[in-house]
């Protein structure tokens, strides 16, 4: 059963959260399992916890970005998108799937 496993997940992810508060890797993760299991707003408020800590996280930024999107907050998604697109490096492969987002949202190019 798929559900428990995400739950499985979510426990081991919110272990390494108490050992280690400051684990951006960790609460990605625990973010991206809360989106999962359809709780939108508790997930985006872990990528937003790690943002807060480290600003320039890039994959902070792409999944807030993706799970704004899903929520149907258009302009906080293009700003996010937008964020990712100016801290990836050029070779970040998920640059052409963030562009090809701003495009799908109407959004104008800032870079």
């Amino acid at each position: 059963r798929m559900e428990g496993r995400t739950d499985e997940a979510i426990s081991q992810a919110k272990e390494a959260i108490k050992l280690d508060p400051e684990l951006s890797s960790a609460r990605l993760k625990y973010g991206s399992l809360l989106l999962i299991r359809g709780e939108s707003d508790a997930g985006i408020a872990e990528y937003e916890a790690v943002l807060t800590k480290n600003p320039k996280n890039v994959d902070a930024h792409y999944l807030l970005a993706q799970a704004l999107e899903k929520a149907n907050d258009r302009k906080n998604a293009i700003r996010e998108f937008n964020e990712f697109l100016q801290l990836a490096s050029p070779q970040d492969a998920r640059r052409n799937s963030a562009e090809q987002k701003l495009r799908d949202l109407g959004a104008v190019m800032t870079n």
